[in-house]
C-alpha cells in the first residue's frame, strides 16, 4: 500500500492475495495511520462483486458489493476501482522496485519463510527504504480519520452473512452450530448477523447488540417415560384362544356359502 499523504509504503507477506489478507492490510495501515478517505485498488474477485444485483439492491440503485467493499462502505471508505492498468501505474512501477531489491535483500539474509519475512519488512527494510524513495506530496494535509474504539474494525474486516435462529436456539455456520442462549430475547425463526473476523473470531450480532453463544449444543428438555409396573414376567405359553379369536380353526375348510335365493 502507498500512502498519498506522506508518499510512504506500507508491504506484508502473505501466502496468497484472500480476502482475510486484504482485511489484516488494511487494519495494520489503520492502525499506524488511521482511516483513509479512500482505497485505490484493482478490480480483483475481492473488492469487485460480478454477481447480480437482488431487487432491494436494485429498488435502492446500488451495485453488488463484495465482503471488502461493504467492509468499506461501513466505514465510510470510498473504494475506487482501477478501470485500466496504466491507471494504478504507480503501483506497478514500486512493485517492480521491490522485486528487485527486496528479493535480492531476502537472498542475502537466506530469509524463506513468511514470517521471518515480515519480521525483516517491519524491523529492517521499509523504514530505509522509504527514506530513500518516498515522495514528498505537494499538499501535505494529512486526511486520514483516527482510530476509535467505537468503530469497532475487527468486526467491519470480515465475512458477514445473516442466519436464521433455528428451533432449539442453535444458528447454523461453516457446517457447524452456534447455540444461542435461551434469555437472549431471540426467538426461533428470527434473524441474526454471523461475523467472522479475519482473525478467526466469529461474533453473532442481534442489530448492534453482540449475543453470547456455545459450541456445544442443549437438547430442549423431554419428558421421562413412565415406569413401566414391575412384576414377574407371565408366560402365555399352554393359554389356548378364546371361541371368537381370530385365529381359532385355521386350517380348518370353511362352510360352503349359501346360494343366491334366485340360483337356489
Amino acid at each position: 500500500m502507498i500512502d498519498d499523504a506522506t508518499g510512504r509504503i506500507y508491504a506484508r507477506f502473505f501466502a496468497e492475495e484472500t480476502q482475510s489478507a486484504a482485511f489484516e492490510m488494511v487494519h495494520r495501515y489503520a492502525g499506524l495511520q488511521g482511516l483513509p478517505l479512500a482505497l485505490y485498488v484493482d478490480r480483483a474477485g475481492i473488492y469487485r462483486s460480478d454477481r447480480e444485483p437482488t431487487s432491494e439492491e436494485i429498488l435502492a440503485d446500488e451495485e453488488p458489493q463484495t465482503q471488502f467493499g461493504r467492509a468499506m462502505a461501513t466505514l465510510d471508505v470510498q473504494l475506487i476501482l482501477a478501470r485500466s492498468p496504466q491507471a494504478k501505474g504507480r503501483v506497478e512501477r514500486m512493485n517492480s522496485t521491490l522485486q528487485d531489491r527486496l528479493v535480492k535483500a531476502l537472498r542475502q539474509r537466506t530469509i524463506s519463510d513468511i514470517a521471518a519475512g515480515n519480521k525483516f519488512l517491519e524491523e529492517e527494510y521499509l523504514v530505509p527504504f522509504n527514506a530513500k524513495f518516498s515522495v514528498t506530496p505537494v499538499q501535505m494535509a494529512d486526511l486520514h480519520r483516527a482510530v476509535t474504539v467505537a468503530m469497532d474494525l475487527r468486526r467491519a474486516w470480515g465475512v458477514h452473512e445473516a442466519r436464521v435462529v433455528q428451533n432449539d436456539w442453535t444458528v447454523r455456520w461453516n457446517n457447524g452450530f452456534l447455540q444461542l442462549q435461551r434469555d437472549s430475547g431471540m426467538q426461533p425463526k428470527q434473524h441474526v448477523m454471523v461475523c467472522e473476523q479475519f482473525d478467526g473470531r466469529v461474533r453473532v450480532f442481534a442489530g448492534d447488540r453482540e449475543l453470547a453463544y456455545g459450541t456445544t449444543r442443549t437438547e430442549p428438555s423431554r419428558p421421562l417415560p413412565r415406569a413401566k409396573p414391575s412384576g414377574p414376567t407371565k408366560s402365555i405359553q399352554g393359554l389356548k384362544p378364546s371361541k371368537t379369536h381370530p385365529w381359532r380353526g385355521r386350517g380348518k375348510p370353511l362352510p360352503p356359502s349359501p346360494l343366491p335365493a334366485a340360483l337356489s
